[in-house]
C-alpha cells in the first residue's frame, strides 16, 4: 500500500508543516550526514517542492515532474519560478512540464 500525503494527513495539509520543520534538523546536521553545500541549495528546493505538492489545491499528477524541472538547478528563486510555471500550465489547460527547462 502506498501512503500519499493526503492519506497520511487525512486531507489536512497543515500536518505537513511538522514534517517540513524537520528540514531544520537537516540544516544543522553534520556534513557527513547532509552535504554542507546542499543545505543552501538543493535541500531548500526539495522542501519547497514537497510543500507545494502537499499544499496545492491543484494536485500535480506526478511529484517527479516537480523534481525534474529543477534538475541541475541550485537557485531557490529559479526553483520557485519553475514550480509556479508548472502549476500555471497545469491549471490553464491540464498540461504539465516534463522537458528540461535549462534548454528553453
Amino acid at each position: 500500500m502506498t501512503v500519499t500525503p493526503s492519506a497520511a494527513t487525512n486531507g489536512d495539509p497543515h500536518v505537513w508543516d511538522d514534517v517540513l520543520s524537520q528540514v531544520t534538523d537537516l540544516l544543522i546536521a553534520v556534513d557527513r550526514d547532509v552535504y554542507d553545500h546542499s543545505k543552501t541549495t538543493t535541500l531548500p528546493i526539495a522542501g519547497a517542492i514537497v510543500d507545494t505538492y502537499v499544499k496545492s489545491e491543484l494536485k500535480p499528477p506526478w511529484y517527479i515532474d516537480l523534481l525534474n524541472i529543477n534538475l541541475d538547478n541550485a537557485d531557490f528563486e529559479i526553483a520557485g519560478e519553475r514550480i509556479e510555471r508548472y502549476l500555471q500550465a497545469l491549471a490553464k489547460d491540464g498540461t504539465g512540464i516534463t522537458n528540461n527547462l535549462d534548454f528553453d
